[in-house]
């Protein structure tokens, strides 16, 4: 979602298995969410790794669902790495 701007092609993600099966339209969701999509990236540096939490027992929805109620950890995030 983060470089889902810079595509000018429509992102489709599949997700599920079985009759569950979906496609969720990332350049959709990134137009949504235009101001949070910056700190995406700060988000993921900041919490670890996909398969590994960098906080024990703690996975990253609970800090995703943080950072969409905060607009100051959207605005932190967004400028991790920048200076």
């Amino acid at each position: 979602m983060f470089h889902a701007d810079k595509i000018k092609a429509t992102m489709l993600y599949e997700t599920g298995h079985g009759n569950k099966k979906r496609l969720l339209n990332i350049t959709e969701l990134s137009q949504h969410y235009v101001n949070k999509c910056d700190a995406l990236l700060g988000l993921h540096a900041f919490t670890g790794c996909d398969v590994t939490s960098a906080f024990k027992g703690i996975g990253k929805v609970k800090q995703l669902k943080k950072m969409l109620q905060s607009p100051t950890f959207c605005h932190a995030l967004s400028q991790l790495g920048n200076s």
